[in-house]
C-alpha cells in the first residue's frame, strides 16, 4: 500500500503532458471525400399505416409550421424527383409539367397530410382554404423542382469538361435516366439558361421557412418580429456575422437608412428600407409576394395593409381613452 501511494505521488507531480506523451492523437482525414449527397428517403413516412395522415398547421398567411412542417416540405422534394412525376426532358421550368401531372402530385400530398380542409368550417371558408393550400403546394413543387435541378448541374455538370466527358457513364447521376441526362446537359450549356442566372444574399434559416423563423422568434422574444428583424436574424450567423458579402452590404445599408429615419432624415417605412437593400434581379421565390417561404408582403402585409391596421388600432385605444 505504501508503495503504491509512493508512486501515485510521482504520477501527480509528473507534468501532465509527458504521461500523454505515448497516447496516440486523434487526426482528421487528410483528404476530401467525393460522395455526393443522395435522394431524401423518407423513411419515416414509409413506416405510416395505409390511411394514415400526418396533421401540418398553417400560419393565418396560409404557410406551414410546427413539427411536420419539414415533413411535408421533404415529401415535396421527393414526389419532383420523380420523373413519373415531374419530367425533366425537354422541360425548362415547372409551369411546362402537365396539369394532369400536378393534380396527381396535389391528391399524393392530400394521401399523406391533414393540410386543414376538414376542420369543419363553411363551406366558402372551406374553399379559400383549398385554393390557398393548393397554391401554396404548388409553389413548392415549382421550388423544389428548380431545387433539384440546380443540385443536378452543380454536382454534376462540370463546366470545364466537354459535353462527351459529361455523358460518359461515370460522370453521370446514377438516379436519372440517360435520355433525361443527355437533354440537361444541352440545356445547361444553352445560352438561354446561362442568361437565368440571378443574385441571392443567402441565408441562415436552412430549411424552415421564413414564416416558421419568425414563428420562432415570436416565442422566443414574446414579441412579433418585424420585417427587417427578421431579414437581419436569417442573414446573420451564429457569431453575428453576414454569411455572405451581399448580405453584410444590404445589413451595413440597412443600417445607415434606419440611422438616417432616427434621425428624422429619411421616412422611409421597414417594407421601402427592405425594397432598397434586397438584392436585385431576378426575384427570388423566398421574396416574391405569394411565395413558398413568405415574401415581406405576404408575411407582415403590404404598406397600406400595415397602416391601415395602425389606424383602426389607434382609433380604438383613442376610443377607449
Amino acid at each position: 500500500m505504501v508503495v503504491l501511494k509512493i508512486i501515485g505521488q510521482i504520477m501527480m507531480k509528473m507534468p501532465l503532458l509527458k504521461r500523454m506523451g505515448k497516447r496516440k492523437r486523434k487526426t482528421k482525414k487528410a483528404y476530401k471525400t467525393n460522395t455526393r449527397r443522395g435522394l431524401t428517403r423518407n423513411l419515416n413516412m414509409a413506416k405510416m399505416r395505409p390511411g394514415e395522415k400526418l396533421k401540418v398547421d398553417f400560419n393565418m398567411n396560409g404557410q406551414p409550421i410546427g413539427d411536420h412542417r419539414a415533413t411535408l416540405a421533404n415529401y415535396c422534394g421527393a414526389l419532383v424527383k420523380d420523373p413519373l412525376n415531374a419530367p425533366l426532358y425537354e422541360v425548362e421550368q415547372f409551369s411546362q409539367i402537365p396539369q394532369e401531372n400536378k393534380d396527381k402530385m396535389w391528391q399524393l400530398v392530400l394521401d399523406k397530410f391533414d393540410i386543414g380542409l376538414d376542420d369543419g368550417q363553411e363551406e366558402e371558408e372551406r374553399k379559400k382554404k383549398y385554393m390557398q393550400r393548393r397554391k401554396f403546394i404548388m409553389e413548392s413543387l415549382n421550388k423544389k423542382y428548380r431545387n433539384f435541378r440546380a443540385r443536378l448541374k452543380s454536382d454534376y455538370y462540370d463546366t470545364e469538361e466537354m459535353d462527351e466527358d459529361r455523358l460518359k457513364e461515370e460522370n453521370m447521376p446514377n438516379f436519372v435516366d440517360k435520355k433525361d441526362w443527355e437533354w440537361l446537359v444541352k440545356y445547361f450549356g444553352s445560352e438561354e439558361f446561362q442568361n437565368c442566372s440571378c443574385l441571392v444574399a443567402g441565408h441562415t434559416a436552412g430549411s424552415k421557412s421564413f414564416a416558421q423563423k419568425a414563428e420562432d422568434m415570436y416565442k422566443r422574444d414574446k414579441v412579433m418580429p418585424g420585417l427587417l428583424d427578421v431579414y437581419e436574424e436569417t442573414h446573420l450567423t451564429s457569431d453575428k456575422l453576414p454569411v455572405t458579402q451581399m448580405a453584410s452590404d444590404a445589413l451595413n445599408e440597412m443600417k445607415r437608412l434606419l440611422e438616417q429615419r432616427k434621425a428624422g432624415e429619411i421616412s422611409l417605412t421597414d417594407e421601402e428600407i427592405y425594397a432598397k437593400i434586397k438584392p436585385k434581379g431576378k426575384r427570388n421565390i423566398r421574396d416574391r409576394h405569394t411565395g413558398v417561404s413568405p415574401s415581406i408582403t405576404s408575411l407582415f402585409g403590404g404598406f397600406n395593409e400595415c397602416e391601415k391596421l395602425r389606424k383602426e388600432a389607434d382609433k380604438a385605444m383613442n376610443e377607449a381613452a
